[in-house]
């Protein structure tokens, strides 16, 4: 990544780096970054709080907003700046068939209109 952000320096272009949650990540998901070192080369960092619960997982949401907030902690207290810090959240759910493994991603949109046409409430807090 050092090598990386160097040859983009002269070209006038920045380094953002997309990096996994560093706090109880999903079990798909690898602990593969040493966060301290991408904070300090990376004009950004964007933290991808999302699949907390994923197809693969029993229902529940797809981004706590403890375990949001803990990783954010985290990276904080592993040298990220907050100003370097760019929260990734989805714009999706999953809906999980009743009795039946696997959920299925939804739009955002989606999920709304099915709500309406089903004449329920908005889900407004699944922490």
């Amino acid at each position: 990544m050092a090598g990386l952000n160097e040859m983009l320096r002269p070209y006038g272009k920045r380094l953002d780096v997309c990096v996994t949650p560093p706090d109880d990540p999903p079990p798909h998901l690898a602990r593969i970054y040493d966060h301290r070192s991408l904070a300090g080369l990376a004009h950004r960092v964007v933290l991808m709080a999302y699949d907390y619960s994923h197809p693969g997982s029993p229902p529940g949401p797809v981004y706590p907003l403890p375990w949001v907030e803990a990783n954010i902690k985290a990276l904080l207290a592993e040298g990220a700046p907050p100003e370097k810090i760019t929260l990734g959240i989805a714009a999706y759910g999953y809906d999980w068939p009743a009795g039946a493994a696997g959920g299925k991603a939804r739009p955002s949109a989606e999920i709304g209109l099915f709500n309406c046409q089903a004449n329920k409430p908005p889900v407004k807090n699944m922490v």
